[in-house]
């Protein structure tokens, strides 16, 4: 899906000829089906084409770029956005130290931010179409370009995000790094986890549902893709395969609980990680589920892996690998 100001047009090259799509929108609150018409062909073209942006006829090299999401990927590309909000939700606090320089449009406030700076390019999630007045403020200061929310392949993602950068190499480079990391790590985790066993990725919310993450959230996508775990049976079934997210009550956890059991928790807006085996505990299921020996549960900050671009996706994989590695070998001894 791809959105641009109204006097911009992108150009591409798709399949074996020259494409050219121009996206002229109405106002986001009427016509709602031509719109959508026009982002799926221009997202056509941003997935299979090489992606040109254009200005008054001259290509534009984006090197000034907000990133309202997706900071972790520009960072994985050896790219430093010039803005950025710094809310957990939308850049991980593992990479924050990263981003040295890079103006935060939560604390200063967006648009007196913008209002100071020279912005070549704004890339930011199709969600914000359901924050009414957020893109048409986005657009008087330069082209918008929206990309699918939590729903391509991590890797997929990466590319794509070279391909509008121009940063193809880069891209390519640091998925080759990043899977050679998670093989030696699996490598190591072969020698540890027992034949047969499962993994899982759950939420446990305030109210104790609790959610299941398919690979594209929460760092997942280390468990299932990179590591190459095995994931419970249901979760494979109802999650995965069917790519998807499962909320489920807490009562019907047993049928989804798998040998190593990683539990994302909220650590700021409450208690439930810093006391995660007294709080789970006091709850029956989560009490007969940890007293079964076999059974293996992490905790993760939710505030750590709200996000999973590919930055933060690298810092998580090092985060679950040492938890499995550690938790294991304690008990093997």
């Amino acid at each position: 899906m791809h959105l641009l100001k109204r006097t911009e047009v992108i150009s591409g090259q798709a399949g074996a000829g020259n494409v050219t799509v121009s996206v002229e929108f109405p106002s986001l609150l009427s016509c709602d089906h031509t719109i959508k018409i026009r982002l799926d062909n221009a997202w056509t073209v941003l997935q299979k084409g090489q992606v040109m942006l254009l200005r008054a006829g001259k290509v534009v090299e984006p090197k000034r770029i907000v990133a309202m999401q997706y900071a972790g990927d520009l960072l994985a590309l050896g790219i430093k956005p010039v803005a950025a909000p710094f809310t957990a939700w939308e850049v991980s606090p593992l990479v924050v130290g990263e981003l040295e320089g890079t103006l935060d449009l939560e604390q200063d406030g967006m648009m007196r931010c913008l209002q100071t700076i020279e912005v070549d390019v704004i890339i930011a999630p199709e969600y914000l179409y359901y924050w009414p007045g957020k893109l048409e403020q986005l657009e008087q200061f330069a082209s918008v370009i929206v990309l699918p929310w939590n729903r391509l392949d991590r890797m997929e993602a990466v590319r794509l995000m070279g391909r509008i950068v121009g940063r193809e190499s880069a891209a390519e480079q640091w998925i080759h790094r990043y899977l050679s990391l998670a093989a030696s790590a699996a490598s190591k985790l072969k020698e540890l986890i027992r034949p047969g066993d499962t993994v899982g990725l759950y939420e446990v919310w305030e109210d104790y549902t609790i959610c299941i993450w398919n690979a594209t959230a929460r760092g997942a996508y280390n468990l299932y893709h990179a590591l190459k775990l095995t994931p419970h049976p249901r979760i494979q079934q109802e999650v995965l395969a069917t790519d998807t997210h499962l909320f489920v009550e807490e009562s019907l956890l047993p049928e989804y609980a798998a040998d190593h059991m990683f539990v994302v928790l909220p650590s700021e807006s409450s208690d439930l990680y810093r006391s995660f085996r007294d709080k789970l505990s006091e709850r029956q299921v989560w009490r007969e589920l940890l007293a079964q020996g076999r059974r293996r549960v992490y905790p993760l900050k939710l505030e750590e892996f709200w996000c999973n671009d590919a930055a933060a996706l690298e810092k998580q994989l090092d985060i679950m690998t040492d938890l499995m590695l550690n938790a294991t070998a304690a008990h093997i001894k």
